[in-house]
């Protein structure tokens, strides 16, 4: 990283016309000052960790930041601050994209490929109010969901005939992108809080593509062993959907599992 221009050294790149930065973009500028902390005003540790920043910056994408900073909280008036409630690693993610990292670079840079890493972003980002990263973040899901239930296999289950039937429940999601979906609805689903914000997408996934990820007897499983998401998405009493019996969740014998009546 080259060093800042001299006349901008321990000063903040929002003050300037782009003529007074040397031909300099700002994206560049934010990201010197995240790397070398030059100009800082504010040291923000988390986890062991520490963060020399600049509240300016902070302040213009987060109103979690401006309410703290211009508000009559004692952050307001305090170079060190500590975050108890966040992990290290998220809160570098907000930080990286409040310098100026685009969202679709951010989640390449720090490898967030599956529905719990998704659901975490855009949780870190509702808790400091970075709207514009919490809307991706959500998009971001919206269309990723569906990426591994093999949608154009829709028609063939709807059909009903056995041997098409088995043919497909021989399919599994991978291990490794079921265990994320399901950390994912563990926090999107908790019964212990309010409804959360993407619990849409998930919903909506499981109300279209349901009856073909319970073919996977491991992601029924899964599914059987959360009654309260369960009951959201498939209900209790037996129903059809045009000619497709739908499964339902069932608690007779003590156990919740789901049935079909004409699969079962």
């Amino acid at each position: 990283m080259n060093s800042l221009p001299a006349d901008l050294t321990g000063q903040h790149p929002f003050y300037y016309h782009p003529d007074q930065m040397g031909g300099w973009p700002r994206q560049e500028v934010l990201t010197a000052m995240l790397d070398t902390g030059i100009g800082y005003d504010i040291i923000i540790k988390c986890g062991g960790r520490k963060w020399y920043l600049h509240k300016d910056v902070l302040k213009a994408g987060s109103r979690w930041f401006k309410a703290a900073f211009e508000g009559d909280f004692a952050e307001s008036r305090k170079r060190k601050i500590t975050l108890h409630e966040v992990d290290p690693v998220q809160f570098d993610w907000v930080v990286k994209y409040l310098y100026g990292t685009e969202a679709e670079t951010l989640f390449n840079l720090i490898g967030i490929r599956v529905p719990h890493s998704i659901v975490l972003l855009h949780d870190i980002a509702d808790y400091f109010a970075v709207g514009t990263l919490v809307s991706y973040a959500a998009e971001k899901l919206g269309r990723h969901l569906p990426m591994y239930i093999i949608p154009e296999f829709w028609e063939a289950v709807s059909s009903n005939h056995p041997i098409m039937r088995e043919f497909i429940g021989s399919l599994k999601l991978p291990t490794w992108y079921r265990d994320s979906l399901f950390r994912a609805i563990d926090i999107v689903f908790r019964e212990d809080r309010p409804a959360h914000r993407m619990q849409n997408y998930f919903l909506y996934l499981f109300s279209k593509y349901g009856d073909l990820l319970v073919l996977d007897k491991d992601t029924k499983a899964k599914i059987e062993a959360r009654p309260h998401f369960a009951r959201k998405v498939f209900g209790e009493s037996p129903k059809q959907e045009g000619e497709r019996p739908r499964h339902y969740l069932s608690s007779s014998g003590g156990k919740p599992r789901l049935v079909c009546p004409e699969w079962d």
